[in-house]
This record gives C-alpha cells, structure tokens and sequence, in this order.
C-alpha cells in the first residue's frame, strides 16, 4: 500500500505535465468522474466495448485501444470495474502501473502529505472544541437549529476548510480517511463534485465508502436505523430495494421488508421480477402492522406528500416511527411546491429538476423543495413527537453543514 501511494504522488506529479488524461472504461463510472470534476481535464474516453466506441460521452470521444498508436502520449485513469483486467491489458501493451495508469481505487489512496494536511485542517479548527467533532442533537425547530449552527459552527468551517485543500487536486477527487459504521472498519473515502456547481462537494451526498458503496448520508441511516431495530424482532419497512442502502440494511435487519416504485401500471404489494412495487401514497400494509416506515430522499419525488405521510401513519403501529431523509432547505421555514400532478397530467410550477434514481435512468422528478414546516406536516398528520437529527462526525465522515434526518413518532 505505501509502495502504491509513492507512486500516486508521482503520477500525480505527473498529470501536472504536458501528458493527456483519458478515462479507460466508458460505463457510468466514466460518466460521475466527468461529472465530479474531470470534465476540464479529459477529451478523450478509451472502451474495449465496439459497441460504446465511436459515440460520445459527456461530450467526450470514445474510441478503442485500436485505434491508440501512441499510448505514451497519455496518462490513463481506469474508470470500470474491471480495472484488474485492463491493468493486465495495458501492461501487455508495455505500460506501467502507477506511471501510465492508474485504476479508479488507487487514484482515491490519499498520499502521506494528504492525510497529515487533513489532520492539520482538523487540529487547527477544532483546537480547544472538540465537542463538535461528533454531533448528534435533537431538534424541534428552524430557531433551534439556528442555534445549533452557532453552537456547532467549526464544523461547518472545517468541511469549507477542506473544500480549499481538495479543490488543489486533479479532477477534485480525493480520498477521506474515516471510520465506517456499517463494514465495521477504517477506510478512505472517495470525495467528489458530483451534484453540485463545482465550488463545494455536496457533503451528504458523497464520502462514499470503497467496500459498502453507502455515501454519507446513506451510511448515518443505516446506523440509525439499525440502531433501533438490529436484534429486535421488529417489522422494519424501507421504500428501496436494489440499493446499497437496503443490502446492507437487510445484513443487519434480515426480516426487513423493501420495494421499490415501479410504475403506475401495478398496484402496491406487486412482485415483479423479485422486487415489491409500492407506492407511498397507497401502501399494501395492514393498519398498525409496522414498527418502523423508512426512506432516504423519496418523499421530494412524491405528488401528494401528505398523503405519504398519512399512509405511514396509518401503518405504523402506536409508538412506531417514521425515519427519512430529505433534501430540506434548511434556512427555509415554509416548503415550495415546484410540481403539481392533476388530473394524470404533470404542471410545472417551476423549471423541473431531477434527482437520480437506482431503477430509471432518466431521473425522478423533484415535486417539492421541502422547508421545516414539514415537521408541522407531520404533527398535523398525528404524530406525537417529531423532530429532526441533526448529526455531524470528523471520524465517520458524517458531512453536509450540519445536516439532518427527520423521525416522527406515532
């Protein structure tokens, strides 16, 4: 490993000179990393696949090793999976490792000088505070979490601190060494730009863990959520199921019931090539049948939100609870409706946006830009007790300028 990071310093030196950057692999890997940063710095896309080659990808040529007469005139960045098979290929075409070409993975390994920079950035913010390198907080109200910010404001520094440093690398991706709660052990984490205008990592929706896949937000639910649930003969409900998320939920939870939303051609509780449809604004469940109702940034792609948040209720038995994400607003008291569906036809009240989506490449549609009277929602639903989470850890990689979870209990 050390051997591999001395020659990521040197090829890093490297991409400095006067040497073309490709991406070898033009799959969906290929597509974040230009999407995170490397738009600037890569013309040209390598793929083994005749079919991939000849088209283009983020405006970028695609073409085969075939038509590659000078493989000295690039450094090349193994953006697939398969980088173990075309490591063997490019070395049979009389590259090296680490000098003309990297996989994906090691070109996240952060560099001795790397990780001694973080742990200053680190020391220097939170000299005398360390407090707030671990926040897990209770909140009832916008003011409340006013407060907090104050409270807690070197967290915030610290993550636009970083920002500094990462915005230095190539591509702007760079590795985060941590801990990861749901495999148990130390990583690096990959940080990218992806999601956002490039002036600041979306925090909560990177940090991706190498081994689960789980980005930061994704990681701190599963603990959440397992937390309450892990070892308890609890009947867990979450609305995905091709995920991440919910694999390793299911490792942790293993009577953990997911679907996913496949359309409105079926009805809820559907099986369909083993993955159960629901829709959240329709469950299939029982009244009083569930212990837990969980999503991670559904309720934002949902027509009637209030109607979702009924369903939940309906289902959950007394003293269960709703835990969600969502991308709120969090300097916004009241929420925006961008999306209005009547009638079966969809009316723009706003330029549409999209978020992505495990089972559709074309996105779901963002219906609503969620402020903290979603919390008013949900005591005027019925529930007894709603709050929102607000959590923050240097160690973990929890990120995102003090970000937030929601639980209502009924």
């Amino acid at each position: 490993m050390d051997e591999n990071k001395t020659k990521l310093v040197e090829l890093e030196e490297q991409l400095m000179n006067d040497r073309e950057i490709v991406l070898f692999g033009g799959g969906l890997l290929c597509k974040s990393w230009l999407d995170g940063g490397f738009d600037e710095y890569v013309n040209l896309v390598i793929d083994n696949n005749p079919e991939k080659a000849k088209k283009i990808i983020k405006n970028k040529k695609v073409v085969s090793p075939d038509e590659i007469s000078n493989w000295g005139q690039f450094i090349i960045i193994i953006t697939s999976n398969y980088y173990e098979e075309i490591s063997e290929q490019l070395c049979r075409f009389g590259l090296i490792k680490g000098v003309d070409f990297v996989s994906f993975i090691d070109y996240m390994l952060i560099p001795p000088q790397m990780r001694r920079i973080t742990e200053a950035v680190s020391d220097i913010v939170f000299e005398g505070d360390e407090d707030s390198k671990e926040i897990l907080e209770k909140v009832y109200s916008l003011s409340e979490y006013e407060n907090y910010c104050k409270k807690y404001s070197n967290s915030i520094r610290y993550e636009r601190a970083l920002n500094k440093v990462y915005q230095k690398k190539i591509g702007k991706r760079i590795a985060y060494h941590g801990y990861c709660d749901v495999c148990g052990k130390e990583t690096d984490f990959s940080v990218d730009y992806i999601w956002t205008d490039g002036s600041m990592p979306a925090w909560r929706e990177t940090v991706f863990c190498p081994f689960c896949g789980c980005n930061s937000r994704m990681r701190f639910m599963i603990q959440r959520i397992s937390n309450n649930y892990i070892g308890i003969d609890s009947k867990v409900y979450i609305c995905e199921q091709v995920t991440a998320t919910f694999r390793e939920l299911k490792r942790k939870i293993p009577n953990i019931i997911g679907s996913e939303f496949l359309g409105d051609t079926y009805k809820s509780g559907e099986i369909i090539n083993e993955v159960m449809h629901q829709d959240v604004m329709n469950l299939s469940f029982d009244d009083n049948s569930l212990d837990c109702v969980a999503s991670l940034d559904v309720y934002e792609h949902v027509p009637d939100y209030r109607k979702a948040f009924y369903e939940a209720y309906r289902c959950l038995k007394k003293n269960g609870k709703l835990m969600f994400s969502i991308p709120i607003f969090k300097d916004r008291y009241r929420s925006t409706i961008r999306t209005i569906f009547n009638d079966e036809k969809i009316e723009y009240l706003l330029p549409p946006v999209y978020h992505g989506n495990p089972i559709s490449g074309d996105g779901s549609l963002v219906y609503t830009d969620f402020g903290w009277d979603v919390l008013e929602t949900l005591k005027e639903v019925g529930f007894s007790e709603v709050y929102a989470v607000v959590y923050f850890s240097v160690k973990r990689g929890y990120m995102g300028e003090l970000p937030i979870i929601i639980e209502a209990v009924k």
